[in-house]
């Protein structure tokens, strides 16, 4: 569900032409990012999706990425569900996660870091409420590499309404801490809009019929 690639590349699910994004990238060359997302429940109908993000490209080029975030759609029984998602030289692989589901209105960390595990270079991806973690797995990618950070609400379509998107306490992962985000750019898909707090938190909004 990148920004720069389209999700359905397994034939197990439908092709969509039309992706409306809002959010931020940071940069490249940090192994890591962390986020606070504010989990919104809007109305979701036919083959139509909404799914909220952070994330890794790990080649533009070649439209390779990983990233952790909650979907809402055909491919969850318009359900919400938390999510773990890759696409690299070895295909497209997305985790649903069964052990933990996220509650409407409720703010949950995202949290991708990079290092050194078991089979290699890989990233942990967690999930946190509050100071618990709800969520842990680790993924592997070939490239391992790190070219943008993203932050980003996503649909399939403009009737989806986003009202009450919020991203906050965006960081970087230095190799020892998380600073917050010091820089960003925006990106916004009629219609809908953003409100850039600040470089490290977005509020959006817009969609619906």
């Amino acid at each position: 569900m990148s920004l720069y690639t389209v999700f359905a590349e397994s034939q197990q699910v439908p092709v969509f032409r039309l992706r409306y994004y809002v959010g931020y990238t940071f940069g490249r060359g940090y192994y890591g990012i962390s986020g606070k997302i504010f989990t919104i429940n809007p109305s979701v109908q036919d083959i139509n999706y909404i799914a909220q993000w952070i994330g890794i490209t790990t080649s533009y080029s070649r439209g390779y990425w990983i990233q952790v975030g909650y979907n809402k759609g055909f491919d969850t029984n318009y359900k919400l569900k938390f999510y773990v998602e890759k696409k690299d030289k070895n295909g497209h692989s997305i985790i649903w996660v069964s052990s933990a589901t996220p509650s409407a209105g409720t703010t949950y960390t995202y949290i991708i870091i990079g290092g050194t595990f078991d089979n290699g270079n890989g990233w942990k991806v967690i999930i946190r409420h509050g100071v618990n973690e709800i969520y842990s797995t680790i993924v592997y990618t070939d490239p391992y590499t790190s070219e943008d950070l993203q932050a980003f609400s996503e649909t399939t379509s403009d009737t989806i309404c986003i009202d009450g998107t919020h991203f906050s306490s965006l960081s970087y992962y230095t190799g020892r801490s998380f600073p917050l985000w010091d820089q960003h750019e925006a990106h916004v898909d009629e219609p809908y809009r953003i409100q850039e707090v600040s470089d490290y938190e977005f509020i959006a909004w817009g969609g619906g019929s």
